[in-house]
């Protein structure tokens, strides 16, 4: 009995990883539930209308409930809470700010080729002053809290216990893959739309292997997101409003 519990390297991956499950599940059933208390909805993917505001506060929240998972782990695995591809240390350092320049410049240099190409053309600008930078600022809080929840949850804790468990790699494709499964669901989703972030997931998993450290690449992908929100005004095959951008 247990040889099953405990391997080399402790409690077998599996086991912890049911544990870190559990705890995710307990917290998000107390979300849902005090979202039923506040007569407040969780957003969703077939939502008709994107409400930056109320979708940056829900994926606060969800980063929120990965990180108090993770630091329940670590407590109880004994291990720095940095280990996890999160280290609060340096994050203001050059390699974010260059990464959220090349985010931005790479959705720009490919909506120059789509504009060069009549792929779209620019009527005019739909939203102008306070409207325009509140509206900014709010897919920027929602697109940063986007992707560190969903990045922290599939390569921080589960990531690394996998890792302890099958080896990087074979953790990386399983979870990048996962990745992509997950995006089939979004309304509107392609074959491509499903490949690319699996891809994009095993590049990821590229530069944590590198860098040891999520915030770098994270800004990165989310700077794309964001670029196409903003330039393209596509989020995800949904339309916004700003009109009630709060």
């Amino acid at each position: 009995m247990a040889r099953i519990l405990v391997g080399a390297n402790g409690i077998r991956a599996g086991w912890r990883l049911l544990v870190f499950a559990a705890f995710i599940v307990g917290l998000l059933a107390g979300k849902l539930c005090l979202y039923r208390l506040c007569h407040v909805q969780a957003p969703s993917p077939d939502d008709k209308l994107i409400f930056p505001g109320y979708d940056a506060a829900n994926a606060a929240i969800n980063f929120g409930m990965v990180v108090v998972a993770t630091l329940i782990m670590s407590k109880i695995e004994r291990r720095p809470f940095n280990v996890y591809g999160l280290p609060w240390r340096g994050v203001l350092r050059s390699r974010i700010w260059a990464g959220m320049l090349a985010g931005f410049a790479i959705i720009a240099c490919v909506l120059l080729c789509l504009f060069a190409l009549h792929g779209f053309e620019i009527t005019g600008i739909g939203t102008t002053g306070g409207a325009l930078v509140t509206a900014a600022l709010l897919y920027a809080l929602n697109m940063l809290f986007v992707g560190l929840f969903e990045e922290f949850l599939l390569r921080g804790y589960v990531q690394y216990t996998l890792t302890t468990g099958i080896g990087f790699w074979p953790a990386a494709i399983l979870l990048s893959v996962g990745f992509g499964a997950l995006h089939g669901h979004n309304p509107g989703a392609t074959p491509m739309g499903v490949l690319s972030p699996a891809l994009g997931g095993l590049v990821m998993c590229v530069a944590l292997r590198q860098t040891g450290n999520l915030l770098a690449r994270r800004r990165y992908a989310r700077r794309l997101e964001l670029g196409r929100v903003v330039l393209l005004r596509r989020p995800k095959q949904r339309p916004y409003a700003v009109a009630r951008v709060s």
